[in-house]
This record gives C-alpha cells, sequence and structure tokens, in this order.
C-alpha cells in the first residue's frame, strides 16, 4: 500500500531492484493502458502492485488480486510527514501543476487548525496552499476514509471508527516499514 509522502516510491523502486519484481500496476508497469492487470499477474508477466487504492469500500484493489496479497506500507513521523506534504505541494513546479498559491508551512498549519476549530471557508483556504488533507493522513489512508476534498474522513464515519477500521487493516498488514527505519525495513523484506 502507499501512503503518500511517507517514501513509498523510492521504497517500491528499491524493493524492485532487490527483490526483482515486476510491476503489474502504477509505476513502471509492463502491463499496457487498459490491460487487465489481474490476468497478466495470473500468467506470471508480474508479481507486484503499487498503488493508493488498496483499500476502500469495497476492498480497492485487493479484492482484483487473483491470490491474496501481502501487503506492505511505508509509515512516518507524523510532524515530518506534514512537512514533506507542504514542502510537496510548495515546490515551483507543484504549485504551477495544481494552481496553488505561495504561502509558508504556517499559514497552512493555520488554516487547517482553524478548520478544525469550525472555520468553513478554511478548509477551502487550505486547500489553496497545498492539495493535501494532513489531519490524521495515515490512518486515514489505512482506514479507506481519506478525504481529498474535506476536514472529516469520507463515508460519514468519525475519528473514532476510522481509527478502529485503521487498526484492523495494521493487523491484517505483512509488512509496515517506518520510514526513519527504511534501511532496515529493505533488509527484513529483501
Amino acid at each position: 500500500g502507499h501512503i503518500p509522502k511517507c517514501g513509498g516510491v523510492s521504497f517500491v523502486a528499491d524493493l524492485v531492484g532487490r527483490l526483482h519484481l515486476t510491476s503489474c500496476f502504477g509505476r513502471k508497469a509492463v502491463v499496457a493502458k487498459g490491460e487487465n492487470w489481474t490476468h497478466a499477474m495470473e500468467r506470471g508477466r508480474c508479481n507486484f502492485v503499487n498503488t493508493e487504492q488498496w483499500l476502500g469500500e469495497h476492498g480497492g484493489m485487493v479484492r482484483h488480486f487473483p491470490r491474496p496479497p501481502r501487503v506492505a506500507i511505508l509509515v512516518r513521523n507524523p510532524e515530518s510527514h506534514v512537512r514533506s506534504q507542504f514542502a510537496h505541494c510548495q515546490t515551483p513546479g507543484n504549485r504551477a501543476k495544481w494552481h496553488l498559491d505561495k504561502a509558508g508551512l504556517h499559514d497552512w498549519v493555520t488554516r487547517w487548525r482553524d478548520a478544525v476549530n469550525g472555520d468553513k471557508s478554511a478548509v477551502a483556504s487550505a486547500f489553496k496552499l497545498c492539495h493535501f488533507n494532513p489531519l490524521n493522513m495515515m490512518t486515514t489512508k489505512l482506514c479507506g476514509g481519506y478525504n481529498h476534498n474535506g476536514l472529516k474522513p469520507k463515508h460519514g464515519w468519525s475519528e473514532t471508527s476510522c481509527l478502529e477500521k485503521a487498526l484492523e487493516e495494521v493487523a491484517a498488514v505483512w509488512h509496515i516499514a517506518p520510514l526513519e527505519k527504511y534501511d532496515q525495513s529493505l533488509c527484513v523484506l529483501g
């Protein structure tokens, strides 16, 4: 599974090289656009998927696998995670790509704080600085409730129910790799 700004793209590149994996879906996939990647996996043409959609309402990508997959996820220190999200958004290329205003981290964090405190205009204002919702992103990605457009988790879930679902998902994951232990996790896996 992939949680944005937790080092997953780099981790996947390193894993693919070390374990000689062939991607079915996501970056550097051997499957042509529009081709059925599950058939390619069944035929042995590929053996690996990197996606943010491994969860979701109906099991996400996992339900399409020809056999149950082993899911590994990268997580990171929450403070570093928020800083990374904002830094990613504020590069000149990404500001232009997503039509974001130039700002400082303090401005963005203040807008999210105001949103949490009930200022309804603050969410839209925060999204003008960075397209990520940093509020418990790792938890909401793990519960399938990450909301790209608002303050609260999708599906009408409370923060408590989202946390419970996230904990269920973590219990079922094959490997959790803290970004701060990147090299050790690579050694464990390959």
